[in-house]
């Protein structure tokens, strides 16, 4: 027991980034769950391959109508069929889901999947439409944007996924569930761990209002949303402190762009005239580790002789102690959030470093925090925004609490003006 013998009451809890915590992870619906492995689950694993496997021979037996590149062709007992990619999709998951449903009814008689123990029998037929979801959405996640491919402890590789929205962390411990985090294996032909259920779970929220007393901590509280939401659902009240040091913060012009090439192209340029022509130091914050390899990729084969470093969560510590001028650094959101970037004096002296946020924060907390790396200590640093136009189409499915779904299109409209 984690809490002691006898267990430790709930007395008083201090959070740090508290924000991320209590608003980031239950919009998230994070929440600590334990699990563990339940003897037979194995036997599953069949199912899944067989799920994989029939949809690698579904997408191939697709071919593309020359007349009209939106449509896909599917053979049928000797006649084209012409639909478009997601119906042709829910025609193969409702076919898969009937077939599936009668091969575990027959329990491996016909030879077709090996024999289901007794007591994962009803569990397997209540998981199907978990399965064909997961299915789906593993077929549509991306690589180095919602998960990496990584070596774990022993040196194999895992699948990783990543809170990329919010802090770019990657989160070794996590496993995705209802046969999510095995598709993905599957799809990147990685070693497919068996699924494991949870025998017990607490969210955030829950575990949190335990305790009598609240204190949290952070430098971006966000706007008077996420106030009214910390003060209603925890009963707390909020208290804003002033910095110890003046900000000198630069605010810039953001640029929208209308294409990705102009997009790339503008984001080039503004680097290489704050580091060669201004002497500064750049700091390039990216939605996503695909993002990250793509600019600093393009920007490489341009100016090759640029002093270049890469920040994720791949890495411990920042790649330099101090940043100088002519330093060139790409990251992900995890360089927004927690740390601290040393500036050396010749740099200050330059008019330090220049931000550049490549994407639409999902709220004012994200953007703020990538902005605050080297304004928080009172050194001089610029601002600059550069975003496609599509990222100004808002998703409202992000939130399912009324007050937060508020919170995220307010943030939308003040990053606007």
């Amino acid at each position: 027991n984690v809490r002691g013998t006898p267990p430790r009451p709930f007395e008083c809890i201090v959070i740090d980034e508290i924000d991320c915590m209590l608003v980031d992870d239950m919009m998230q619906g994070k929440m600590l769950m334990l699990s563990f492995h339940v003897p037979g689950i194995e036997y599953l694993e069949s199912i899944l391959t067989m799920c994989w496997d029939h949809f690698v021979q579904f997408w191939s037996d697709l071919k593309r109508d020359p007349a009209d590149e939106n449509i896909l062709i599917q053979r049928i007992e000797g006649e084209d069929y012409r639909a478009e990619a997601w119906q042709h999709y829910e025609n193969f998951v409702r076919h898969l889901e009937t077939q599936l449903t009668n091969l575990i009814n027959k329990n491996g008689k016909n030879g077709e999947l090996p024999v289901i123990p007794p007591h994962l029998r009803a569990f397997a037929l209540k998981q199907i439409p978990k399965w064909m979801d997961s299915l789906k959405e593993a077929i549509q996640m991306n690589e180095n944007c919602e998960y990496v491919i990584r070596k774990d402890a022993v040196g194999e590789k895992a699948v990783v996924p990543i809170d990329y929205q919010n802090t770019g962390t990657q989160q070794r411990s996590t496993s995705l569930s209802d046969g999510l985090h095995q598709f993905l294996q599957l799809k990147h032909g990685v070693r497919m761990d068996p699924e494991t259920l949870v025998t017990s779970f607490i969210t955030n929220s829950s575990f949190v209002e335990r305790y009598k007393q609240i204190y949290g901590l952070s430098g971006t509280l966000g706007t008077k949303y996420e106030h009214s939401f910390l003060k209603d659902h925890y009963k707390v009240d909020i208290t804003l402190m002033p910095t110890y040091k003046q900000s000198q913060l630069e605010t810039l012009d953001p640029i929208i762009e209308n294409d990705q090439q102009s997009w790339i192209d503008k984001i080039c340029k503004s680097i290489l005239v704050q580091v060669t022509l201004c002497k500064r130091a750049a700091l390039i914050i990216c939605l996503t580790n695909d993002k990250l390899k793509q600019l600093s990729t393009v920007f490489k084969s341009r100016h090759p002789g640029s002093k270049i470093y890469k920040y994720t969560d791949n890495d411990e510590h920042f790649p330099t102690e101090f940043v100088g001028p002519m330093d060139v650094i790409f990251s992900t959101n995890y360089a927004g959030r927690g740390t601290d970037i040393k500036t050396n004096a010749e740099l200050d002296d330059n008019g330090g470093l220049h931000v550049i946020v490549t994407f639409m924060p999902r709220n004012s907390r994200v953007e703020r925090q990538a902005f605050g790396r080297t304004a928080r200590q009172g050194k001089k640093v610029a601002r600059h925004k550069f975003v496609m136009h599509e990222a100004f189409f808002w998703d409202p499915k992000k939130a399912s609490d009324p007050a937060l779904q508020c919170q995220d299109a307010s943030a939308v409209d003040h990053n606007l003006l």
